[in-house]
């Protein structure tokens, strides 16, 4: 990075008397319109500055009469500086290159075109934000590593991941000799009668004497489900009670997992296809992301954000997403790899995606519409090597922090002096959540940051997921 000119270091020096208003009020985001369409522009990142100035932005882009595309691009530009009023001019600005997520090539130009045509080729930016823009080690934002991966289960024929917030809850069914199990979203009951477990999945019924399994298919159950309390808790369960006729459905097996956990389905045995220029292959009966290393058949697994390696499918993995084989850098852009270039540290297109974290797809949630739901009277428990508590019974994640209550909902926080609220935004994510064990029920927290309301960074990986909290972390 190219250190400021004198010129601009003389206006450093006015800054301890603090900024003027007018600086202030030019922040972000920036929007411009014309009858051809509207172009919103976010924060800048700077990456050299002198005479000339290098940045890159993420904005929203919306032709006239067609869908909002988002998308990020290089600028280039010619800066004076005003020392009285702490103001940057920007004069000539050029678009140099653009990266549009997930877009078919054929369809940028005319995007491209229309992006020159609504950047304004003038603007002015407060000095005090263009410095604290500037590009360094400090301002590439990383997650800190994992301190252990969650548990990463593998299968080479068709699965479920039957994951539990910790060991079963059962809650008595009334008027029945059936126990529901409270802290899990599927459907699972236990048979005081016979201490069997049922649970539908897929419209399939399925049998268990254990959790752990192994699990089979049943067409009878117990005459107790004909009985469920006819309310909310219930209503997709009834519509399956007697079970219904599935022909020619594939049993699944049932993965289960009391802690986070991470499922990668292969459609039979594990399949891999070199990558060009590389030492890495690339699985290829799987949708998840996982890469081989040759020579030391070490693999390589994203998930939420997140490498994790092992020496074998069957673990065990460790978190490895700070020491990465730089033959991951040297994917082709446009192989069927390609995508991942964005999760690789290090990478302009992971710069770029963490660009687009200030791109909303969405409304952010705002503090009036978040309310939590116990059952009964909130009830918490400690998080395991921690001073933190969870709240035990609700399907929110609930932390109590010293005296003050977190809740993570949707990828973003808020804080509260009681269980129940008022809730409030909250600047961001508490740092101690990352103390958090794998085994906890909310570990799934420390995977989950919100920008604007739209996408998510996890370490050296940004991208739009919704800002849904995980539950599970199966990409299939």
């Amino acid at each position: 990075m190219r250190r400021p000119t004198p010129l601009v270091l003389f206006a450093l020096s006015f800054l301890v008397g603090g900024s003027g208003a007018l600086a202030q009020a030019l922040g972000w985001p920036h929007t411009f319109q014309q009858p051809s369409g509207k172009l919103v522009l976010f924060e800048p990142h700077v990456d050299s500055w002198d005479s000339g100035i290098v940045w890159r932005q993420a904005f929203q882009l919306t032709p006239a009469g067609r869908p909002m595309t988002i998308g990020a691009a290089s600028f280039e530009g010619t800066t004076s500086t005003n020392t009285e009023t702490h103001i940057i001019t920007i004069t000539g600005t050029q678009v140099t290159g653009t990266y549009f997520p997930g877009l078919d090539a054929a369809a940028s130009p005319p995007l491209v075109t229309l992006l020159s045509s609504l950047v304004p080729p003038t603007f002015d930016m407060a000095l005090e934000r263009l410095v604290a823009y500037m590009r360094t080690p400090a301002s590439m934002r990383q997650a800190p590593n994992a301190t252990s991966p969650p548990v990463i289960l593998v299968s080479s024929s068709p699965a479920v991941l039957l994951r539990l917030k910790g060991q079963p809850v059962l809650t008595a069914v009334p008027k029945t000799r059936l126990k529901y199990v409270a802290n899990t979203p599927w459907p699972l009951f236990e048979d005081s009668t016979n201490g069997h477990f049922y649970l539908l999945a897929n419209n399939l019924w399925l049998e268990t004497n254990r959790l752990e399994g192994p699990w089979r298919r049943v067409t009878r159950l117990p005459e107790d489900f004909r009985h469920l309390p006819a309310d909310d808790r219930f209503t997709a369960v009834r519509k399956s009670v007697p079970p219904p006729p599935v022909r020619g459905s594939t049993v699944p097996e049932v993965l289960y997992a009391t802690s986070a956990a991470a499922v990668i389905l292969f459609d039979g045995p594990p399949a891999f296809a070199p990558i060009t220029g590389t030492q890495l292959e690339r699985a290829t009966n799987t949708r998840s992301p996982v890469f081989r290393l040759n020579p030391g058949g070490t693999y390589y697994y994203l998930v939420v954000g997140r490498w994790f390696s092992a020496p074998s499918l069957k673990g065990p993995w460790s978190d490895a997403t700070s020491s990465l084989p730089t033959d991951f850098s040297n994917i082709p852009p446009d192989s069927p790899a390609g995508a991942v270039l964005a999760a690789v540290p290090g990478t302009t297109q992971a710069e770029d995606a963490a660009l687009l974290s200030q791109v909303p797809k969405r409304p952010a949630l705002t503090a009036r519409q978040v309310s939590v739901t116990y059952l009964g009277t909130p009830q918490f428990a400690p998080v395991e090597g921690t001073t933190m508590q969870y709240a035990t019974n609700t399907a929110d994640k609930v932390l109590l922090i010293g005296a003050v209550y977190y809740l993570s909902r949707r990828g973003q926080w808020f804080i509260a002096p009681n269980p129940q609220g008022p809730w409030t935004t909250a600047p961001g994510a508490p740092e101690v959540i990352y103390t958090i064990p794998p085994s906890s029920p909310v570990y799934t927290v420390t995977y989950a940051s919100c920008g604007y309301g739209g996408y998510v960074g996890y370490g050296g990986y940004w991208g739009y997921d919704g800002c849904e909290e995980y539950e599970e972390f199966s990409t299939n």
